[in-house]
């Protein structure tokens, strides 16, 4: 069981700007951190310490990854994605340099695809052992791709998008084979009797996607304050979830990153209103509200599901134990 009050375990301070992404390894025992600073920071879970700075980037870092088999790390700025040796914290390749803004990055679950999306409307596929394009999927996005990843059998790749746009693809034949969209229909005020338009679905930049463990549930974030929990089987909503809205007239709690703990029952969400909230996946009811100082940019579970990791706008990631 979650606990019903998520203690502060350990606090990791070293980045000079903003955290930006965090990942763990493959098995739980390093955490990577990403920062507006340019650099890329690795800390031991265990002792606190941090392990290493990675320098090389240019520009704010965007998003961080470890390879399955957590030897390899793979970190996007806005221009280039990078890979590097976690033993010897150097650069192995530069994927490539890119003219057009890098938003995201992903480990198929095997670790033989590197995936990243960007302001291009793209997401490409790259082979990074051999460093060579497999395959460019594109998004018709207005703007651009902002969150990808992979489903766990490594089979589909899903990408938010502007607009509230979210698009499901076929990894092998890069076929689009599901768009779960905004859709609208009429609904009655008791109290008023005014019928108005109900949406099903984001209207705004969908800033964070996640897959369930079991692949039969996508769950995504966005600027318009909303999280969705969607079954893949319909393509329908299961819980359009209200937790960060604030009411104002424009939106400033939007939801920036989502992460379902190792069995699935447990969703994470990060947000600009200063909390990660935890929901039950089943009921979609609020279970944990963790407040912050700052915004919170990400968040992400330990393999074993003991931790959270959250990064925030304030320089510091946080570790919280999620079992009393």
């Amino acid at each position: 069981m979650i606990g019903s009050e998520i203690k502060l375990f350990k606090t990791f301070l070293g980045h000079t700007d903003g955290i930006s992404s965090i990942a763990f390894s493959s098995q739980g025992e390093i955490l990577a951190s990403g920062s507006k600073d340019t650099n890329i920071k690795l800390w031991d879970i265990f002792t606190g310490n941090e392990l290493a700075t990675l320098v090389n980037h240019t520009d704010e870092i965007v998003s961080v990854a470890f390879s399955p088999d957590g030897k390899t790390l793979a970190s996007a700025s806005r221009t280039a994605v990078k890979l590097w040796g976690v033993q010897s914290n150097k650069v192995i390749h530069t994927l490539k340099e890119h003219s057009s803004g890098i938003s995201s990055i992903a480990f198929s679950p095997r670790g033989e695809i590197l995936a990243f999306g960007s302001n291009k409307k793209t997401i490409e596929l790259w082979d990074w052992t051999t460093n060579s394009l497999i395959q460019t999927l594109v998004s018709h996005s207005s703007y651009g791709v902002s969150s990808i990843a992979f489903s766990p059998d490594g089979n589909f790749i899903v990408a938010g998008c502007d607009g509230g746009l979210i698009k499901i693809w076929d990894v092998e034949t890069g076929n689009l084979v599901q768009a779960l969209r905004v859709s609208s229909t009429r609904a009655c005020d008791t109290r008023t009797r005014e019928e108005f338009d109900l949406y099903l679905g984001h209207v705004e930049w969908v800033l964070g996607v996640a897959f369930s463990p079991n692949g039969q549930f996508l769950a995504s974030g966005g600027a318009d304050e909303l999280l969705i929990i969607w079954k893949i089987a319909t393509g329908q909503p299961v819980h359009i979830l209200g937790g960060h809205f604030t009411s104002q007239e424009t939106f400033t709690a939007y939801v920036t990153a989502l992460a379902f703990n190792p069995n699935g029952l447990i969703l994470a969400s990060a947000s600009a209103d200063k909390t990660v909230k935890l929901w039950e996946v089943e009921t979609g009811e609020e279970i944990v509200n963790i407040p912050h100082p700052d915004r919170v940019t990400s968040v992400v579970f330990s393999p074993d599901g003991k931790l959270i990791a959250s990064g925030c706008r304030d320089k510091i990631i946080r570790l919280w134990q999620t079992f009393d």
